[in-house]
């Protein structure tokens, strides 16, 4: 269980799908119900509130967020 406080910069390397689960293990995003984008890729995220990811792929997920801490 982790969390992302500050808004981030992510650069996507190789996208893998995940689930993303939020404190009390209720599902948030289930990647494979959605397109998966093209990588490379670099993009702009919110702050996350506590989650946990489970990679549900067959390949490792591989990217870098970059947190603007205020």
């Amino acid at each position: 269980l982790h969390t992302h406080r500050w808004p981030s910069v992510l650069y996507l390397i190789r996208f893998a799908n995940f689930l993303r689960r939020d404190e009390s293990g209720n599902v948030l995003m289930d990647t494979r119900k959605h397109p998966a984008p093209s990588t490379p890729m670099a993009g702009w995220a919110e702050p996350f509130t506590p989650h946990t990811v489970e990679n549900v792929d067959t390949v490792d997920f591989h990217g870098v967020a970059v947190e603007m801490k205020g």
